[in-house]
């Protein structure tokens, strides 16, 4: 089940918004415009108030229009990969949904390495987005994890997670998919069976070969280690 997601819940110190006015070399009037989400502004006026605004830690008295004027509209969305076409799927769903919305998506790629996620995560909570989808969690990413959590910027996993932070999750229940997955196969009267997932510092590719054998071996089928192949969810592997 889904554990609940970080949400942003201090706020930073109140500066005035005459302050923000003077940094951002507009009137007070068009802060107080961009601040209560009314009409008046241009789309880049109003994303260099609010950077600024962001920056200074400026938080409006009031709202009248109930949505939080501050929402900088964008949302990182960090892929492993984009040569695998089931993310690249993904991407163009989600940008579609976020457009309808008024957002924008900031993307980025891994390739796996936690390094590099460490460094998106970094980079997206520099620029503040209003939160990140992450279909790239493993084992050892959670020092990314904690800079989303550190910054307040609530995060959700997509199709795999990480062991060590919770986190909002969409996903499959992989661990009964690949129980289904052999009991087909099984059901078949195959009896020479390999497997074959992807890294296994991932909990989704974990999680199905740890099913799969354990579903063969209630059959009577062993399926011995060589025949446990894990391998780069990529073109070469």
């Amino acid at each position: 089940m889904p554990s609940t997601m970080n949400t942003p819940t201090d706020r930073p110190t109140r500066v005035s918004a005459a302050a923000v006015a003077r940094a951002s070399g507009v009137s007070a009037a068009t802060v107080s415009y961009i601040m209560n989400g009314r009409p008046g502004a241009s789309t880049e006026t109003r994303r260099h108030v609010v950077k600024i605004a962001n920056e200074m830690g400026f938080r409006p008295s009031g709202n009248s229009t109930g949505r939080d004027p501050l929402l900088t509209r964008v949302v990182g969305l960090i892929l492993p990969n984009i040569v695998n076409q089931m993310y690249t799927g993904w991407a163009q769903h989600i940008i579609n949904a976020t457009a309808a919305e008024g957002f924008e998506v900031f993307v980025a790629t891994t390739q796996d390495d936690p390094e590099s996620l460490a460094q998106v995560a970094s980079t997206l909570a520099t620029r503040n987005v209003d939160g990140v989808i992450i279909a790239a969690a493993l084992r050892e990413d959670s020092r990314a994890l904690r800079t989303l959590r550190q910054k307040r910027i609530p995060y959700v996993y997509l199709s795999r997670r990480s062991d060590h932070l919770p986190g909002d999750f969409v996903g499959i229940d992989d661990d009964a998919a690949a129980a289904e997955l052999m009991g087909h196969i099984l059901s078949h009267g195959y009896r020479e069976i390999a497997t074959v997932i992807g890294p296994r510092f991932s909990t989704a590719s974990i999680a199905r070969e740890q099913a799969f054998v354990r579903t063969a071996t209630a059959a009577g089928v062993a399926i011995t280690g060589e025949r446990k192949i894990s391998t780069r969810l990529n073109s070469d592997g």
